[in-house]
């Protein structure tokens, strides 16, 4: 006898089984259509079937708005014999899994311009508020030599073989942890085996064997803490520099070694802190700090913030023009607060005392105090990269209290509204996080200075009851080989115990 579903979709045969329950090939009685019916099994529901069954619709039928060429169009989701039933664009293709299984894995470029599709598919879903949570080979098929994402909805509540480590901790899905899904799936299909083969998600996945160019893009989305993953716009452009579209801009000098270690390697046992040394620069009167120089900055709500961490900014933007015009700028001529008795390191990083704090910084690079913080540069004068460190408002301050968020966002227009400091400001993107335990903020953007394209990324946190800013700051050229001195410098930063 034949079954058809909310007096409507009739099932004509199996196509395969999912995670889930068994896929149909049905038709639409009503607009005389065929279509693909998902069932979800009643084992499937858990303890709380009700619960899981209006989730399951629910988010299938928001997905019903999508309407992108790599996202399978969810047309319906109904309920029948108390389970759910979601009804979509019947797709007759083979999914990255079965192909992995029978052919093999993928070679680079193909997995990279499968990557691309995928990226923009998710990017589209999660601009209109929509999470898929569990993007695997088994959901992403090859239409036409094209990828289309399918299972949205059917992941609501749904436990997974390997979650994100944030979605494992418990924690929420969120497009940061679609991104971690969508490296899995991208390593899974180029290596032929899962990231982490013994279960759930460790620190650092498998190092890959067939990867390739693609290694440095599985690197950064499959980063365990989500902060710390690369967003959408710096995996298209390593997917893009793959497939050799990438402009000369995007191309780094150097590429970053695959999949180091989650902290750097460990340190001799410190000596007691020493007290930074005052630095004044040449020509400032002894007494008091210098007097600052520039246009006034208004200041708007909060109090004070919006003002330290724009000037903040200028001085890290300022920087990129000093050390162009400064060629003769070295790791010895640079006034530094670092102790010079200390032995050199053959470690890539070294640990640096601050008032309050210790952090991992590139072994090489100079450390030079700056108003209320640090600036750490590359002593070559060839290229420009830097790491600042400044304490925005310090913990007695009326404004500590202040919403990061918003201060952030706040400064981010004054950016924009700048084109002195910023010429050619272009926002990238803007973050909202949970970093040492607090809410976080971090905006990313690209402006020219001194003629040189730009990109300096912004994040405003809370530290010892005081807010401060840490920002990285390079020629786009050098943007990927900067990157994971920053991530680092962001992962070991901590008090000073």
């Amino acid at each position: 006898m034949t079954q058809v579903i909310a007096g409507r979709y009739e099932l004509l045969e199996p196509l395969g089984h999912h995670g889930t329950g068994l896929v149909w090939h049905a038709r639409d009685r009503v607009l005389d259509r065929e279509v693909a019916v998902q069932e979800v099994s009643a084992d499937r529901l858990g303890a709380d079937p009700a619960g899981r069954l209006a989730s399951i619709v629910r988010e299938a039928r928001a997905a019903t708005r999508l309407d992108h060429p790599g996202i399978v169009t969810v047309h319906d989701a109904v309920e029948e014999d108390g389970r759910p039933w979601i009804v979509v664009r019947l797709v007759r293709a083979r999914s990255l899994a079965t192909i992995v299984e029978r052919d093999g894995p993928l070679p680079p470029e193909r997995v990279a311009a499968i990557g691309l599709e995928l990226l923009d598919a998710l990017r589209a879903a999660h601009a209109a508020g929509i999470v898929h949570r569990d993007v695997a080979p088994g959901h992403v098929l090859l239409s036409a030599g094209r990828p289309v994402l399918t299972g949205f909805g059917v992941a609501a509540g749904e436990p997974l073989a390997r979650p994100a480590p944030e979605r494992a901790a418990g924690h929420p899905a969120s497009p940061a942890s679609d991104l971690w899904s969508l490296g899995a799936t991208l390593y899974a299909t180029v290596e032929g085996r899962p990231p982490f083969p013994d279960g759930p998600p460790a620190a650092e996945p498998d190092p890959p064997r067939l990867a390739g160019p693609l290694t440095p893009v599985l690197h950064g989305l499959l980063r365990a803490a989500p902060e710390q993953r690369i967003g959408p716009e710096e995996a298209e452009q390593l997917l893009r520099r793959v497939l050799g579209h990438g402009t000369a801009s995007e191309t780094p000098a150097s590429t970053p070694p695959p999949f180091p270690p989650p902290f750097p390697p460990a340190f001799p046992p410190p000596p007691p802190p020493m007290p930074q040394p005052a630095y004044v620069p040449p020509g400032a009167p002894s007494a008091g700090p210098p007097p600052r120089t520039g246009p006034r900055w208004s200041i708007i709500v909060p109090i004070g913030v919006l003002a330290i961490v724009f000037l903040a900014a200028a001085i890290a933007a300022g920087l990129l023009l000093t050390l162009r015009e400064d060629t003769g700028r070295t790791a010895s001529g640079a006034p530094s607060g670092e102790l010079s008795s200390r032995p050199p390191s053959t470690s890539p990083y070294r640990v640096h005392y601050g008032e309050g704090y210790t952090v991992n910084v590139p072994s090489g690079w100079s450390a030079s105090p700056e108003d209320d913080g640090m600036l750490f540069s590359d002593p070559d004068a060839a290229v420009i990269r830097s790491i600042s460190l400044q304490r925005v408002i310090a913990a007695d301050d009326a404004a500590a209290g202040a919403d990061v968020v918003e201060a952030l966002e706040d400064a981010a227009e004054s950016f924009a509204a700048d084109p002195v400091t910023y010429p050619g400001y272009r926002r990238e993107r803007f973050t909202e996080l949970r970093y040492l335990g607090d809410d976080a903020a971090e905006l990313q953007f690209t402006f020219s200075a001194a003629d040189v394209e730009s990109r300096m990324r912004m994040r405003l946190f809370r530290f010892d009851g005081a807010i401060y800013s840490a920002i990285v700051t390079a020629q786009l050229d050098e943007w990927n080989a900067v990157v994971p001195h920053y991530e680092t410098f962001l992962r070991t930063f901590r008090p000073l115990s």
